[in-house]
């Protein structure tokens, strides 16, 4: 078989960076896809045209069918999600980019595009935000999530335990225990400076009708 040298040769959207191996009477080409993932596709594939991607190129087929009914990707809540991530990460006058790019958080190369952030979290669930697992580390599939403000609140590297009767738990936790409104008791600690016990203690004022 006449070998045919295919580095530096395009094929869709995969640069062949060279040869890799062998399998049969095939030659094995490693070829990176223009969102960044490297692949190794048999010679025959490239040539015929049946791969053309690292296989983004049929989740974006995918995508583009799930959302032709009139739904606007660059308006959706998960594109804003996606767009807060890469501001937090690279926009220097993000004021959260100290606690995230300033402090060494990184996107994943897959997730550089839309489409495949989208392809791996799926739809963002009413009244979730995306969340790191592991607030150190940063963000690719298997360290996100769908996440509730509570799951956020007992995720955080912020999070404060507070002692009260003898036990110490997140101030998340002792508000669900008590049934207390987090919001209203976070507010009073840390806005307002109250004592654990007052803030857990004094009852919400009725609103007024008036």
């Amino acid at each position: 078989m006449r070998f045919s040298d295919k580095t530096g040769m395009r094929f869709g959207r995969l640069q062949v960076l060279g040869k890799c191996g062998k399998k049969g009477n095939h030659f094995i080409w490693k070829s990176k896809c223009d969102c960044g993932e490297i692949v190794h596709i048999a010679g025959p594939n490239l040539t015929s045209g049946n791969t053309k991607s690292c296989g983004c190129f049929r989740v974006e087929a995918t995508i583009k069918r799930n959302f032709k009914h009139g739904h606007n990707t660059k308006t959706s809540a998960e594109y804003r999600s996606w767009a807060g991530i890469k501001s937090r990460i690279y926009n220097k006058k993000n004021a959260k980019y100290g606690v995230y790019g300033g402090r060494g958080i990184k996107l994943c190369t897959r997730w550089e595009r839309f489409e495949n952030f989208l392809s791996d979290m799926g739809k963002k669930p009413e009244g979730m935000s995306i969340d790191r697992i592991d607030n150190n580390k940063g963000y690719y599939r298997k360290n996100c999530r769908w996440a509730t403000s509570k799951q956020q609140a007992r995720n955080t590297s912020r999070t404060i335990r507070i002692m009260y009767k003898g036990k110490k738990k997140s101030l998340v936790d002792w508000c669900d225990e008590l049934g207390l409104s987090y919001g209203i008791v976070s507010q009073r600690i840390n806005k307002l400076g109250w004592t654990v016990n007052r803030a857990f203690t004094t009852k919400r004022p009725p609103r007024s009708t008036s």
